[in-house]
């Protein structure tokens, strides 16, 4: 259905500033990709050229707390200019208990064609708007890691919660025509929040177990009307067990 050529050049600088806690990072690069799709007279093919200069500053005043702070700056030629800040902490108590919280923006051209082909098996005619935007969106998200000193190595517990907040989305709509699929910009909300809890403990030696839940709750407005994302499970479970013999020639997985 189409081909895909991507290069990208990468140089950076890196040094420390006034100590070790201090540590910056800065370069820049450029990306080159072109894109081929054609199906069925539509054609979404086209070439992307995309120069940046970033910057990335890592303060680590003690063996407790880390900081990392991301700038970059990005020119995109068919886009127009993008600003991507980020930034990183994480927190230990005594080693036992780790905070993290992260804010970031994130940017993502989207290909139609290539990445919702599973489409084509229904027979359905594709729809594609014009103007199509570039996918933009902010994510927050905050964990905590506590370790607790019980079997062979320490139980770690987490709890963790992320929020994806969409400003620009492709949204697939599959119910407006039930012979078509229309892929249109996002107008109105979208979001996404995830909440996991998971618990990984080794009680035997070479003996591993993990469980792990996550809810989800994925929104996104189509008809002037915010609705739950289809075919998104709102609950998961795992559970994991490995077993590696003691000369590690043998290991079971369930």
């Amino acid at each position: 259905m189409g081909d895909q050529f991507n290069y990208y050049l990468n140089l950076m600088y890196q040094t420390d500033l006034v100590n070790a806690s201090h540590n910056l990072t800065t370069g820049f690069s450029l990306n080159l990709d072109d894109y081929t799709e054609q199906l069925d007279g539509i054609d979404s093919g086209r070439r992307e050229v995309v120069p940046g200069i970033y910057s990335e500053y890592n303060y680590k005043p003690s063996e407790h707390l880390t900081l990392l702070a991301g700038l970059r700056l990005d020119y995109h030629n068919l886009y127009g200019l993008m600003f991507t800040p980020r930034i990183h902490t994480r927190f230990d108590i005594q080693g036992h208990t780790h905070f993290r919280l992260s804010v970031g923006k994130g940017y993502r051209s989207p290909l139609i064609l290539a990445e919702n082909n599973h489409f084509l098996a229904n027979s359905r005619e594709i729809i594609i708007g014009e103007n199509i935007r570039q996918e933009e969106a902010w994510n927050f998200g905050a964990s905590i890691t506590h370790f607790i000193p019980l079997g062979v190595q320490p139980m770690s517990i987490s709890l963790e919660a992320y929020r994806t907040q969409f400003i620009e989305q492709v949204i697939v709509d599959l119910d407006s025509d039930v012979n078509q699929v229309r892929f249109n910009n996002l107008d109105g909300e979208s979001y996404s929040n995830n909440l996991q809890a998971e618990v990984t403990t080794q009680f035997l030696k070479g003996l591993e177990t993990k469980i792990a839940f996550r809810y989800s709750d994925v929104r996104y407005t189509i008809g002037n009307e915010l609705m739950i994302k289809p075919l998104v499970s709102k609950y998961k479970g795992l559970l994991v067990a490995s077993y590696q013999t003691p000369l590690k020639k043998w290991q079971f997985d369930l």
